[in-house]
């Protein structure tokens, strides 16, 4: 399963919301106004000698008030940054390694504020 999905789901573990109602992975919907979204994007190479990879992660949260956009942002900032040797839907996820703080992108079309949050993970190589 790719890093998006297995962080999706932590994430609704960790209480910010619920996948496929306000949690999102792969892309960002039109609606509803106030989610977030986790997306893979392409790391670094993996280290197929020691079974290990380090997928790319971007967490955008939008939200139609920017404070609250922000508030949100920073605690799932929090929550990520610098967590080690984690399970997540049975995969281990040794460090998650941010590389960046929350970014106010702007506004979309629909004058919602997005907040970015990149990370680079370590996990175990898939299968």
């Amino acid at each position: 399963m790719p890093a998006d999905n297995d962080i999706a789901d932590h994430l609704a573990t960790l209480g910010h919301g619920t996948v496929g109602t306000d949690i999102f992975y792969s892309s960002l919907p039109d609606s509803p106004d106030v989610c977030v979204c986790v997306i893979q994007t392409g790391g670094q190479r993996p280290a197929p000698w020691e079974d290990l990879e380090y997928p790319g992660i971007q967490i955008v949260v939008r939200d139609s008030d920017s404070d609250v956009a922000r508030t949100k942002a920073e605690a799932i900032f929090a929550d990520l940054a610098g967590l080690t040797h984690t399970t997540i839907n049975t995969r281990i996820y040794h460090y998650f390694e941010s590389t960046g703080s929350p970014n106010d992108v702007g506004l979309d079309e629909k004058n919602r504020r997005l907040i970015t949050i990149p990370f680079i993970v370590t996990k175990d190589m898939e299968g």
